[in-house]
Order: structure tokens, then sequence, then C-alpha cells
């Protein structure tokens, strides 16, 4: 799931061109409105829905989230509702974030 094209790249060229120009061995889904949580967390379950075997997904970076949907709050209420559901989806998540970037409330809660 691509979130960055559209988020914090702008759209621009270099970005968009990837989606014209590229074979790729994997599934990339573009998110048109990344900025709006409700529909990353629809297309992720969208994309969970026909997957079967081990599913892994992951979520590079949560600051990038976390500065697109406008603060801590925002990416810790999908996290504390989605966290449950890839367990019960038998999934396993892997999710990054920049060291230093978030207070030490968000660190614990994510821990």
């Amino acid at each position: 799931m691509d979130c960055f094209t559209s988020g914090k790249g702008k759209e621009a060229g270099t970005f968009v061109k990837f989606y014209e120009e590229s074979e790729l061995p994997c599934r990339v889904i573009q998110i048109k409105k990344p900025q709006d949580v409700r529909e990353f967390m629809d297309v992720l379950y969208q994309a969970h829905a026909p997957l079967t075997g081990d599913v892994r997904f992951i979520f590079e970076s949560i600051t990038g989230m976390q500065e697109l949907w406008g603060g801590e709050e925002e990416f810790l209420d999908l996290y504390a509702h989605s966290c449950p559901r890839l367990y019960d989806l038998n999934t396993i998540a892997y999710w990054t974030l920049a060291k230093h970037a978030h207070s030490p409330r968000f660190r614990a809660t994510i821990n």
C-alpha cells in the first residue's frame, strides 16, 4: 500500500510514473487519499480479505503516517483498532518509526 505518492509525494511525476512503467513481483496499491484514515483502513482490510496463508504487512513509516494524519492521536486510534484485527486475521505486521521523532507517551503506547 503506497501512501507516499499521493501523500508526501504530492503526485509528483516521478512517483506517478512508477505505476506506468513498472512490472513488479508484488502487488502495490496506491492510496489516492492517504490523509483519510478511514480510506486507509478500508483499503488495508480489503487488500487482506482475499489473501490466504502467511500474510505480512510492513508499515513504513509510522512517522510519515502520523504526519499525514495530523498527529499522534490519529495514528494511535488506528493502531489500537488495527492491531487486534490484524492479529485475528493471523497476520504479521511490522511497524517502523523514526528514532526520536515521537513523544515518550506515543512510544510507550506502541510498545
